[in-house]
């Protein structure tokens, strides 16, 4: 752990004597041959671990970054009076994706050498904009203002997956962020990884028996409803779990919102705008209105009988591409929050918990078992989709496997009476 800094340290100073180039060692040139990466000969001009010390003993990082001297000598050497920095003995450096972040933190991204020419050079790699001088290593007022101003550069390739090996590579090189969630720089740095378009999360929630009740119904227990879709539907809204919900789901830097329900087009966007918080409006680009088009039916149009929907993925994969094409959403990455059993259907079932926070037996319930159970309910819908959007490393379908969502079930019957029959 490293000393309290010297308060009149404000200024990073870099120069030529205590910081040389570093050089790959034979071994890893070979790993980055492998990985495809194009100029495995180029030196990097790298801290010395005297420097490196001087730069994490700043106040700025001061609780939020330690750093072990002895752990980073271990990989620089001596050989032919040249220092060179040994990465081939880090366990856990799995990619060149890895690697290029362990180097990030070492200072890479300088006016000596450019991190990105380790990269394949395919079109996007060209099309990306050269790094401001001011982002440089050496033009920095401090390191942590030199890590804020590429925190997109280090995260922009780092898959969710390698989130967490990045962090004990660091900690193997002696470099240790500390990762409480009340640590600003920590916090930072995930919440930059989860929101790059390669890591989003798409979690589609079905509005019915959860943000709102749908029936035909005027008044439940007393109360009458909140929104009119049209001469015969009506719903009862379920305020403060949209408000929870959107705060805590779909606000996540991780997840991209959506609203999934059979309805047409025009009444789901009617139900949508009658809410306190119309998300899809505030953040068009995080959020989707998927509607009927998307859904598989059944007596669809046959006279006196109501037809059946069936979610369809392949239907909302479409959908999403069209709509967003800077995201990649497929089986692996969609979570559905569905609150019918029936309109889960075989292409979606693996991605689906099924989840319904409100009902008419939950309104018709007296006013403080009513609350209480909507609470819990929302509680335990959130929170599971909260560790999902933390910890699921890749693919949404094995995270639901390993950590199924159990189905709600009243705590005790509802006992219809004359104060808490429904009326019209």
């Amino acid at each position: 752990m490293a000393e309290e800094a010297d308060t009149n340290i404000q200024k990073t100073t870099l120069n030529e004597k205590s910081n040389r180039r570093f050089k790959f060692t034979p071994d890893l040139k070979e790993f980055l041959i492998k990985s495809k990466i194009s100029d495995a000969e180029k030196k990097f001009y790298l801290p010395t671990p005297e420097n490196l010390e001087t730069l994490f003993n700043l106040n700025a990082i001061k609780n939020q970054i330690y750093y072990d001297k002895k752990k980073y000598q271990t990989f620089c050497k001596n050989e032919n009076n040249e220092d060179i920095l040994d990465l081939t003995n880090i366990q856990h450096i799995q990619n060149s994706k890895i690697m290029n972040a362990i180097l990030f933190f070492l200072g890479a991204i300088n006016s000596e050498n450019d991190i990105y020419d380790f990269d394949d050079e395919d079109e996007e790699d060209k099309l990306r904009a050269p790094i401001p001088e001011e982002n440089f290593y050496e033009n920095s007022d401090s390191y942590i203002q030199y890590l804020q101003n590429n925190l997109s550069t280090l995260t922009r390739d780092i898959a969710f997956i390698d989130f967490n090996e990045v962090i004990k590579s660091l900690e193997e090189v002696g470099i240790e962020i500390v990762t409480e969630e009340n640590n600003t720089l920590f916090k930072q740095i995930k919440d930059h990884v989860m929101s790059t378009p390669e890591n989003k999360i798409m979690v589609l929630i079905a509005p019915s028996n959860n943000f709102y009740v749908k029936t035909e119904k005027s008044s439940i227990n007393g109360v009458n409803y909140d929104l009119k879709i049209n001469n015969i539907t009506k719903l009862f809204l379920n305020n403060n779990f949209i408000t929870d919900f959107i705060k805590k789901i779909a606000n996540h830097p991780r997840c991209y919102f959506g609203l999934l329900s059979s309805m047409i087009s025009k009444n789901l966007k009617t139900a949508n705008s009658g809410m306190k918080t119309q998300f899809y409006k505030i953040y068009p680009e995080k959020c989707s209105l998927i509607d009927q088009k998307c859904h598989d039916g059944e007596d669809v149009g046959k006279k006196g009988v109501i037809p059946k929907f069936y979610r369809n993925l392949n239907m909302i994969m479409s959908h999403v591409r069209t709509k967003d094409k800077i995201y990649s959403f497929n089986e692996t990455n969609i979570l559905i929050i569905d609150s019918k059993d029936y309109k889960i259907s075989e292409t979606t079932k693996n991605n689906t918990i099924n989840a319904s926070v409100v009902n008419e037996e939950i309104l018709r319930m007296p006013q403080e078992k009513k609350n209480e159970e909507m609470k819990k309910r929302n509680k335990i819908l959130i929170q599971y989709v909260q560790d999902l959007l933390e910890k699921c490393p890749n693919d949404v379908r094995d995270y639901i496997s390993l950590h199924p969502f159990e189905p709600f079930k009243l705590s005790e019957p509802v006992e219809p009476s004359e104060t808490t029959k429904p009326t019209e």
